[in-house]
Parts: C-alpha cells; structure tokens; sequence
C-alpha cells in the first residue's frame, strides 16, 4: 500500500511538471507571437515558392518574382507568414452552401475546384459567401480567399525594408507603373494595327522607357518595360520596310502608267503636227489664228530639244497628286503660278553641261541679263532683239548666275 501512495505521488508531481512546462512553452510561444512585429518584406531571386503550410513539402500555391512587396504578418521557424495574395481565389463545393450561407460544420475552403486541391481554411454553418460559379466545375462556387489565411515563404529570400507603411507607399507606386504598363502596352497593339503612316506610339515608348528606369525598386516592370520596348521597335521597323517597299512597288506602277500616258499624249501631238503641216501648202493665203501659230511654233526642233525634261517635270508634279491629271492641267497650274518678266530677248549660244536656257532676257536700260529662258510653247527664235513680256515657269538654273523659266506665253509691246 505504501509502494503505491509512493508512485501515485511521484506520477502526480511528473504530471504536473510536465503540465508547467507544456503552459511554459506555450507561454513562450503566445510572447513571441505577441511581440512579432509585421514589416514589409521584399522578395529576393525569381521563382521563389509560396507553399500553404512553414513545410517545404508543402504545397506550392504560386511563384513570386524578385521585387514582389507582402506586409509580413507572422513567422515559424525558418518561414515568414503572408497575408493570402489579392490575385487568389479559392473555391467551396456547392452543396455546401444555401442561400449565400454555408450549411455545415467544418467545411472546406480549396485553392482549386477539386476535391484533391489543398485547404485553405474551413467554414462553419452560418457564414455568408459570395461568388460565382467555377468556369472549370459547375459544381463548386469560385469566393475571395479567406482574409485570415496565411501563406509561407522561406526566410532566406525575404528581405526587411522596413515598417507595413513603406508597402502601404510602395504599393501605390507599382499599381500607377503596372497601370501605365498596361496602358502603353495597350496602346502600341493597338497603334501597330494601323497603316503605317497612322501609327503614333512615342507616347507609350517614353513612358515604358520611364519604367525601364524602375531596376532597383520594381526590376520585374522594368524588364517587362524592356522587352515591349524591344519587341515593339522591331515590329514597327518591319512596318516601316514593308511600306517603303510597297512606296517603291507603287512608285514604279505610277510611273509606269504616267509614262505610257504621257507617251500617248506626245502621239497625239505628233499626228495634230503632222495634220497642220499637211494643211499649210494647200491654204497659204489663210491667216491662222495666234493660238494656232503657237502651236505651230511649238514644234521646231530647238523647242523639242526640252520636250524630255518637261516630261520629267510633269512626272514630278503627277507623283504627288491625289487624282491622276494630265498636262492641260499641269500647264494651268503652271500658268497660275509663273512669274511676268519684261526685257529684251537675245540668244544664249555657250555650250555648256546643264545649261539654263536657249536666250538671255536682258534688262531694256542696263542691256544686263534678268534670266535664262526656254520655251516648249512659244517659238522664242521669232522675237529675238524684240522687247517682250512674258509669262514663265520658274525652272532649276543648276547654280548659273541667274534664274531660270520656261515661258509659257508672250507678247510684245
């Protein structure tokens, strides 16, 4: 009986040591929780794991990317608690819930719409859910991840910047650059759908570039920055090779089709020559009318010696009309444009590369040249000594000491 008393009192006082040092340790623990300051933590190294339990055969929830900010909340062993992420959703099988409620005790919230996917916290009868039906199972209702849940991450790839306010402004800060990420980015898809010359995405390129800036706080945006730079500055130079080439293949259409115009219209002024030669023998006492002299005139050959370079001219002039025009309208504008000279006409005989002109217009009181003139419409031989007035086309005088025309009419006081 007293071997008995003996081992009762010493089981009772093992109980109880044993009982101290259990409220100890959980003492301990309650202070160490208590006194855990959060602060915002930064992550350190690309695909660094977020696991759902402080175990490293825990499962993996997702990835975090070096620079990711989370308010540290707590910490167990060699892990740091987070809050659960925003982007996280978490699901609850359907027939647990009624009328927005749960049914039941101890119902389980999952990260995926499957009964093999890992818990994430557990709900009682009475608790209000909202949400939507998983697009992946009908069968299970898709809710915000709890608020209490925690999320653990390895100590070694957390960084201590300082208190939760610095995450607070951080925070902030990455929300305005992912926004201006998401904008720019939308704005050059948008812009590199367009033609060519519509596009405008300087804008969007000086605000990535801004971002690209942004290497020690957010070092993610700023490569992300990069690479759009990058694959939007290649893909607008293809653009722009791809238009000038099309330039190049349109170019040589119109020209082509300008020439063979321009081709027939030299024809036709060929076979109206040829028509008013015929005619002059058989009437010589006819008086012909001025316009018709000067058309008649038109075709000596000193006057088709310019016949090629005002084609050329012509050919310029086409290339940046909107509409196709021909030469009767290409002389109106000349017409519209030339410059009225006076003076007295004499011959310009130098043989010279590039030359300006067939004559000299000289001033009538100085007897010095005014211009260099050539005319395809007026047969300038006939007024040679004479005083004219004439109506001229500014043309290039390839750097002689004086302007250029070509006269378009004249008239004699």
């Amino acid at each position: 009986m007293r071997k008995i008393s003996v081992l009762f009192i010493t089981l009772f006082f093992s109980a109880a040591n044993l009982t101290a040092t259990q409220d100890s340790q959980q003492e301990e623990q309650a202070c160490q929780e208590q006194y855990f300051r959060p602060f915002t933590g930064k992550v350190m190294g690309n695909r660094v794991r977020l696991r759902t339990r402080p175990d490293l055969e825990a499962h993996i929830v997702k990835q975090l990317k070096a620079g990711d900010l989370f308010i540290i909340v707590d910490e167990n062993s060699d892990f740091y608690a987070i809050a659960a992420p925003k982007d996280l959703k978490s699901y609850v099988h359907r027939k647990f819930v009624l009328d927005g409620k749960i049914e039941g005790s101890r119902v389980n919230v999952r990260l995926e719409p499957s009964l093999a996917s890992p818990i994430v916290a557990q709900f009682n009868t009475g608790v209000a859910v909202e949400g939507k039906i998983a697009g992946e199972d009908n069968k299970w209702l898709e809710i915000p991840i709890p608020e209490n849940t925690r999320f653990w991450v390895c100590k070694d790839y957390i960084n201590n910047i300082g208190g939760p306010e610095i995450y607070l402004r951080l925070e902030k800060r990455r929300q305005k650059i992912e926004n201006i990420l998401q904008t720019a980015t939308a704005t050059i898809k948008s812009e590199l759908q367009k033609p060519f010359t519509d596009i405008n995405i300087d804008r969007a390129l000086s605000d990535l570039n801004q971002i690209a800036k942004e290497t020690e706080d957010f070092p993610f945006y700023a490569d992300e920055a990069k690479n759009l730079i990058a694959d939007a500055s290649e893909e607008y130079l293809q653009k722009k090779i791809s238009y000038l080439e099309s330039l190049t293949e349109n170019s040589s259409d119109i020209w082509k089709r300008k020439n063979n115009h321009l081709t027939d219209q030299i024809k036709e002024q060929y076979v109206k020559i040829n028509d008013a030669e015929k005619k002059l023998p058989q009437e010589p006492a006819m008086k012909a009318p001025e316009s018709e002299k000067d058309e008649i005139s038109s075709l000596t050959p000193e006057m088709r010696s310019w016949e090629p370079l005002e084609a050329k001219y012509y050919e310029q002039w086409a290339l940046n009309q909107d509409d196709y025009a021909d030469f009767d309208t290409y002389y109106r504008e000349q017409q519209n444009k030339a410059v009225v000279l006076q003076g007295v006409l004499t011959p310009y005989h130098q043989s010279v590369k590039n030359r300006p002109g067939d004559y000299l217009l000289l001033n009538p009181r100085t007897n010095l040249p005014i211009a260099y003139i050539y005319s395809n419409k007026v047969n300038l031989q006939q007024y040679v000594g004479k005083k004219v007035n004439v109506r001229g086309a500014e043309r290039p005088n390839h750097n002689f000491a004086f302007p250029a025309y070509n006269i378009l009419s004249l008239s004699t006081d």
